[in-house]
């Protein structure tokens, strides 16, 4: 169920909707029910600064489910080394997501400009919990305690000049954040990625062109860079 409406140069449009799950899972000669609600609220907005420039905002809670693989109580070989387990009693997770986009086009010299800022959050997000004994590795999957969280942005600027050439840079940001559990022991991995990018090119209809850029790509995960 969704609302639109109007205000100045705003569009707006709440919803919300709303699910039902019902599923039985029979394994080991008894069987395991789970009926439960979900719901799931949305919003959007759009913001017309001008005719080619906007700014929209859009939130939303998602469900995700696990595939039949992780269910099953039986025991699965992986490798020679390796044993996996799956659990009947794992639930949905739940995702929540915002996001803040700008953009702007000017047709007489080319020039765009765009931004995206991202977050994102999962709740009870089905993980892989892992034991090492020696060289022997025994994994089941559960429900985390702790939420996931991800965020990443982006700019990118670019125009023509000169009549018959063109330039543009872009940068890029991403950052995470996720839990395991090792040996009965929780860890906290986060990575931060950067990337940046500088390009100039000509722009003729009829001759060869020529293109120049520039990239860096930073990865830091787990205190580690690259």
């Amino acid at each position: 169920m969704h609302y639109k409406f109007l205000s100045g140069k705003f569009t707006i449009t709440p919803g919300v909707s709303f699910h039902a799950y019902d599923m039985t899972n029979t394994q080991l000669g008894t069987a395991l029910n789970q009926f439960f609600f979900r719901i799931l609220p949305d919003f959007l907005t759009i913001y017309q600064i001008k005719k080619a420039e906007t700014l929209t905002y859009n939130f939303g809670y998602t469900n995700s489910f696990t595939d039949i693989n992780k269910l099953a109580e039986g025991f699965v070989f992986n490798n020679y080394n390796s044993l996996s387990k799956g659990s009947r009693t794992l639930e949905n997770a739940t995702q929540q997501t915002h996001s803040l986009r700008y953009f702007k086009y000017n047709m007489f010299n080319l020039e765009n400009i765009s931004a995206n800022l991202t977050y994102s959050k999962t709740i009870d997000a089905i993980k892989t919990k892992s034991i090492f004994n020696g060289v022997n590795q025994s994994s089941s999957p559960y429900n985390s305690d702790f939420a996931d969280e991800s965020a990443s942005a982006f700019a990118m600027y670019g125009r023509s000049f000169l009549k018959n050439y063109k330039a543009s840079f872009n940068t890029r940001l991403g950052w995470s954040k996720f839990n395991n559990i090792q040996n009965a022991t929780l860890t906290v991995r986060e990575s931060f990625t950067q990337t940046h990018t500088i390009t100039a090119a000509t722009n003729y209809k009829n001759l060869p062109n020529l293109e120049l850029g520039y990239s860096l790509t930073v990865n830091d995960y787990n205190n580690t860079k690259f």
